[in-house]
């Protein structure tokens, strides 16, 4: 927004961020919304944390390759979440997680160079193995599929979670065919099974997933267990909240050399 700059008050008016060192006026960082907020957010595919976790390489996510442009609403709240409940089992059961963006891809006001995916999904593989509950550990693989829309709703909408119609979606869309082991797999008509796999053990509370916690990176992982599981009426989180996470950005806002990106990874 240019056509604020060094006037403070058209800024802040209009919502924007006035930096008052040198009277430019900016999208606000600290607002997600693509209007007068900072909108995108470089969201990973393969998350760091988890590539750190199991692999010790986390720095190796920060390619291009790896980056979708997701909304900050997205990449902090929904798929953050999802992030969290897969990389939670996966310290207990074997899995194969895959990701990737889907159109229609649009223009982006914000991003000249870079279009606008409609959706994101993840795939994820639980191969036969011992230790599942019940008969699951008996019977085929099983494979989840969400579609994530990139929008600026932070809430997770249980209607995410698509099943073999996801796959066949993701298929049409992208002209792929993902192998044999997920084709052929079992494709549950909802996610309980994430419940049911941590809500034994201390596996929620180790994974530090909980109603009651102080950011969303724990309360929001909770309210997409109960929705998976068929939980209504349900205490929705607040997102973005960190707390006092210590990932929460702590520049000086003024500071011209600050571009205020939080980076939930």
């Amino acid at each position: 927004p240019q056509e604020y700059d060094g006037d403070e008050e058209a800024c802040k008016s209009h919502g924007y961020y006035y930096r008052s060192s040198d009277g430019f006026c900016k999208y606000d960082s600290n607002n997600l919304n693509c209007d007068t907020g900072r909108c995108f957010d470089r969201g990973h595919l393969v998350p760091s944390g988890v590539a750190g976790w199991h692999y010790g390489r986390s720095g190796q996510t920060f390619t291009m390759c790896n980056i979708g442009a997701q909304t900050a609403s997205l990449n902090e709240c929904k798929w953050q979440w999802l992030e969290k409940v897969v990389a939670c089992t996966g310290q207990y059961y074997s899995m194969l997680s895959f990701a990737g963006a889907m159109g229609p891809f649009q223009p982006s006001q914000r991003m000249s160079n870079v279009t606008r995916p409609a959706a994101f999904f993840k795939i994820v593989l639980l191969p036969r193995q011992s230790g599942l509950p019940g008969e699951a550990a008996w019977a085929r693989d099983t494979a989840f599929v969400w579609i994530l829309q990139n929008d600026e709703e932070k809430i997770y909408d249980p209607a995410s979670y698509r099943g073999r119609e996801g796959l066949e979606a993701i298929e049409k869309e992208l002209g792929l065919q993902f192998p044999p082991a997920i084709n052929e797999a079992d494709f549950p008509e909802d996610c309980s099974m994430f419940w049911t796999l941590l809500s034994q053990d201390g596996r929620m509370e180790a994974c530090e997933f909980s109603e009651d916690a102080e950011t969303s990176g724990s309360t929001g992982p909770y309210f997409l267990l109960q929705s998976c599981a068929g939980k209504t009426n349900l205490k929705e989180p607040m997102c973005p909240y960190f707390g006092n996470s210590a990932s929460t950005l702590s520049a000086p806002r003024d500071d011209p050399s600050s571009e205020w990106i939080v980076e939930r990874r």
